[in-house]
């Protein structure tokens, strides 16, 4: 299966992903900012609940796809996309393919063991030079949460391997780095301290 034709964006994109940290207050000047022309903006599996205002929406998960998709596709108007491709046949989805290699490839995204992850991979291979990362926790909140909205229900996997994909973070970090894309940490108290950390506001 072929890959779908891909967009090309320049500058910023925001990549949201579903991390306990997440708030309507980060999202509201990453609306802005969109609104304005001045980023793009992409999703991560359930974070399109939160911004279905963004430009693109991105699943690696085929069974997040069975169960969950159909909730949140009505309300959100960017196009999704998926590393799936029986995911994007059988719900007629935009495709990228998928390579089990670590890093960041440059058209294909690398799996690295998390959508999140993924998703930066998908902006960098739009065009995007600089991303910011919000929702980007790598560890559960402090009420014990591993996302925003809490858990997945049955049957989607309910485990998160925070330090497996710290891990694999270490050559993403070395990847962008040679091909000159910034990435910058705007998730508060993040354990992703590979990239700089800022604010997104002070970033947008």
């Amino acid at each position: 299966m072929k890959s779908s034709p891909f967009p090309r964006w320049q500058g910023t994109a925001v990549v949201v992903a579903t991390g306990p940290s997440l708030a309507a207050s980060q999202l509201a000047p990453v609306e802005a900012a969109h609104a304005r022309g001045e980023c793009r903006v992409i999703t991560v599996n359930d974070a399109a609940a939160f911004a279905p205002w963004a430009d693109a929406h991105y699943v690696g998960d085929y069974l997040w796809l069975k169960h969950r998709l159909h909730g949140y596709r009505p309300n959100a108007r960017g196009t999704w996309w998926t590393g799936s491709d029986a995911g994007a046949v059988r719900w007629q989805l935009q495709y990228v393919r998928a390579s089990g290699r670590p890093g960041l490839g440059s058209d294909r995204v690398h799996l690295n063991g998390n959508s999140g992850a993924q998703a930066i991979n998908l902006a960098a291979i739009f065009g995007a030079r600089r991303v910011l990362l919000l929702g980007f926790d790598m560890k559960p909140g402090a009420d014990g949460r591993l996302h925003v909205f809490g858990s997945h229900p049955a049957p989607l996997v309910q485990e998160c391997l925070f330090e497996e994909w710290l891990h694999k973070f270490a050559p993403i970090a070395r990847d962008a780095e040679a091909m000159g894309l910034e990435i910058i940490n705007c998730t508060p108290g993040s354990a992703l301290t590979l990239f700089p950390a800022s604010s997104i506001e002070r970033e947008l």
